[in-house]
């Protein structure tokens, strides 16, 4: 039923003309979801930082998983599924990749001192929360509670914020 509606069929002119002319009321609703999804993430890993760096783990991860071209089924169940195979995980990222996870790339994306990047890494790889290799960078543990709350809040807060935006954007487009 989707795939019929006219949100689906237009052409990128129409998009930006629709945003630009609703702006004031997408971009609050975009902001809050937000900055609910990050106090989730402090909650869940203990500290603002942690949950930056933790942050840049997981959706590096899943970045690469999801760029993955060999998925057939790119549903999220299928992802989550990848997600939650270490072994796949691990044989989905190349290791001559510059995809590879390191402190200095972490420390780059989220402008946070690499010296606290390489202490708060240590940390949570004494924890268990991250593994950390030669070979395969920084990766999320998927068998803590922290790597099972970042799934499920993807799944069910990311989506839903998501999907209610793109409502309101189609709902412009029915006016």
């Amino acid at each position: 039923e989707y795939e019929s509606h006219q949100c689906f069929k237009m052409e990128k002119k129409i998009i930006e003309q629709c945003m630009a002319d609703n702006f004031a009321d997408f971009w609050p609703n975009f902001l809050l979801s937000e900055i609910y999804r990050f106090q989730r993430l402090v909650q869940a890993a203990g500290s603002p930082v942690d949950a930056h760096i933790l942050q840049v783990i997981a959706w590096s991860q899943l970045l690469s998983l999801t760029s993955d071209g060999d998925i057939a089924d790119r549903n999220f169940n299928a992802m989550e599924a990848r997600w939650n195979d270490r072994k796949t995980i691990f044989c989905t990222i190349d290791t001559a990749s510059p995809k590879r996870l390191t402190v200095t790339s972490i420390s780059l994306q989220t402008s946070i001192a690499f010296e606290t990047v390489r202490r708060r890494v240590a940390k949570m790889e004494q924890k268990g929360v991250i593994t950390k290799s030669r070979e395969y960078g920084i990766l999320l543990s998927t068998d803590t509670e922290f790597g099972r709350f970042i799934i499920r809040e993807c799944k069910q807060q990311g989506q839903g914020a998501f999907i209610n935006l793109l409502h309101r954007f189609c709902s412009y487009l029915d006016k």
